[in-house]
């Protein structure tokens, strides 16, 4: 009851933070070793890429990083690895974030995190991690100090994400293109767009239930959906 009121009575976001935060009684399965890693290592690796304005690694410097890693920037494998770097937006990895989320991943060379691309391209095949690495794109993309993500941006990355995943993915963006009104689009939109796929990824929109559940524009995908 305590993680529902603390909520607002979502109970799929409670489960999460009951589970998260360690149910009474649950206990988490064992995990793989993370290996040591060396920060003198850490600090070689970083150094070719840092970026004449400082201690961070810019679009340019990204690119490059990417190339060695053997994959193209527009990989989304690039952005679970952001993921564990916390990064904060999409214009740079400051030295402190690519530190850190090295370590988390147990690599300390380009060579071992190219090793262990694979590994984490997996996450984007399984439910919960994916749904962990598209939470998290929603603040990485956003433009400074805005609390939305352009239409634009959100589009360029529902296609990378979710498009390989859910077929009406390219429904929804036919439909927010047509639209006459081009509104950026809100965290509550952007984490519900993912439930809604999830929902009607059997069955489409035959048993969706305008219930004031969802924000309005998914109603409007709804009503669009079935008139054409």
């Amino acid at each position: 009851m305590t993680y529902l009121k603390k909520n607002n009575w979502n109970f799929e976001i409670s489960m999460d933070n009951y589970y998260n935060e360690g149910a009474p009684g649950f206990v988490e399965p064992p995990q793989a070793p993370v290996e040591q890693t060396n920060t003198r290592d850490l600090d070689r690796t970083f150094a070719p890429y840092k970026s004449t304005e400082g201690d961070v690694m810019g679009p340019e410097q990204i690119e490059r990083f990417c190339a060695d890693l053997g994959i193209d920037v527009m990989d989304p494998v690039i952005l679970v690895i952001a993921k564990y770097f916390r990064a904060e937006n999409m214009e740079g990895f400051k030295k402190q974030e690519f530190l850190q989320g090295m370590t988390a991943m147990g690599v300390d060379t380009i060579a071992k995190l190219r090793a262990k691309v694979p590994q984490l391209r997996n996450e984007l095949k399984d439910a919960r991690a994916f749904k962990e690495v598209y939470l998290f794109v929603f603040g990485f993309s956003r433009d400074a100090n805005s609390r939305n993500v352009s239409l634009e941006s959100a589009i360029g990355l529902w296609r990378l994400l979710l498009l390989p995943k859910y077929p009406m993915t390219a429904d929804w963006i036919r439909f927010l293109e047509a639209r006459e009104k081009k509104h950026d689009i809100s965290r509550d939109t952007w984490n519900m767009v993912l439930d809604f796929f999830d929902m009607t990824k059997t069955r489409g929109v035959a048993d969706y239930q305008d219930d004031g559940a969802w924000p309005v524009i998914v109603d409007e995908f709804v009503e669009f959906m079935r008139s054409h």
